[in-house]
Formats: C-alpha cells, structure tokens, sequence
C-alpha cells in the first residue's frame, strides 16, 4: 500500500496536465501543486474503487495521514505513515531534529518502534539519495 498511498496524486497531475494542454494553458508549478493539493485525495479514492481494491486499501489511501481515525486499518494506515514519514526523512530533511522528532513521535511508537531501530536507514540517507541521484541522472 506504500506505493498506492498518494495514487491520487499522479492520476491528478496527469488529468491536470491534459486539461490545461486542451485548453491552451501554461500552468505554473505552484497552480500545479495547489490543484493536486486539492483533488487527490478525492481522485485516488475514485481510482481505487474503480480499481474494485479491497475496502481495507481504500480506508489506508484515505486516511493514512490521520491513522488514528482509521479504525480497523488503523495499524495498516499508521504504517504507510511511517513509512511515508521515513522516506520523506531520507530524501528531504535529514537532519538530527527531524530524526528526533520522527523517533520520539506517537505515530513511530505505535508501528513497534524504538529509536534505534530507524538508525540504519538514517545513516544511510546521504547514500541513498546518492544513488538515487546517480540512477535518476538523464
């Protein structure tokens, strides 16, 4: 589900780029990042029903950033949020307090997980996006 998680985001940028090519318009990033903001939680809730995706998938899509009001996939959400919040860590905000903040948060806690338990993949952040880097190179 970590991969589905924001399908509505990729399904929107899509839409809104065919849409703005239609009508002739040059949208700017930011009219980008505002109507994917607004839309895609809605679109991927559609892709996944239309996807005929088991109901647990769709409570995990809609509501992975609130896990607590997940229900009965709250576990199931609040480990695409960690998740989520672990990748963000490794490619966006390495740095000791975000990694404390991370650590020390509810969410984190509620997965099973220690501080220690994340330390690997922090100290492997600056070597991921390296090869990242390298792979995503043109």
């Amino acid at each position: 589900m970590r991969l589905l998680h924001n399908i509505g985001k990729v399904v929107t940028l899509g839409a809104v780029h065919e849409l703005a090519q239609r009508a002739g318009k040059k949208l700017a990033s930011e009219e980008y990042d505002r109507l994917i903001e607004t839309f895609h939680r809605h679109i991927g809730a559609r892709v996944v029903t239309a996807w005929a995706l088991p109901s647990p998938v769709l409570t995990v899509t809609s509501q992975w950033e609130a896990y607590a009001a997940a229900g009965a996939a709250r576990f199931e959400s609040n480990v695409v949020n960690v998740a989520h919040a672990l990748a963000d860590y490794t490619l966006h905000e390495s740095t000791q307090v975000a990694r404390d903040l991370l650590v020390t948060s509810e969410a984190y806690r509620d997965v099973g997980l220690a501080a220690a338990d994340g330390e690997a993949l922090f100290d492997s952040a600056a070597a991921i996006n390296a090869e990242l880097d390298r792979y995503l190179a043109p």
